[in-house]
């Protein structure tokens, strides 16, 4: 979910199979957290979610890569690709997993008007 006052990058996944997102840290490599977008389906990440102003010293390395897959190849992310793009869509074309950047407008990524914009569609949908 959206955190209320940070700037949220939405990670889209658009290639037919469940894509797999881990953070590690380093040095050490260590998974701090992992998760799962489904196939046409979406998560919310912020670049607070990296925790990186509490260990400044230690970079973090992002990974997307097919759930189950990882021998058919990885990608990597820069925190700065979270904290400056509205939307990562991310495909699997030619055997390589692909990033598709969209910056938008900083208002539209803070995780209220996310929140907002989330109860407006279940009131639309309820009232069909």
């Amino acid at each position: 979910m959206a955190k209320s006052f940070s700037r949220n990058a939405k990670f889209e996944n658009a290639a037919g199979r469940a894509m797999k997102v881990e953070v590690r840290r380093d040095p050490g490599n260590f998974l701090e957290f992992e998760f799962v977008i489904p196939s046409g389906d979406h998560k919310y990440m912020c670049y607070e979610d990296l925790r990186i102003e509490y260990n400044r010293d230690r970079p973090v390395d992002v990974v997307i890569y097919l759930e189950g897959a990882r021998e058919l190849g990885e990608t990597h992310i820069l925190p700065a690709d979270i904290r400056a793009n509205e939307k990562l869509e991310f495909n699997f074309l030619n055997g390589a997993i692909t990033i598709t950047r969209t910056r938008g407008h900083f208002i539209s990524r803070l995780g209220l008007i996310i929140k907002l914009k989330q109860v407006a569609e279940q009131i639309k949908s309820r009232g069909k």
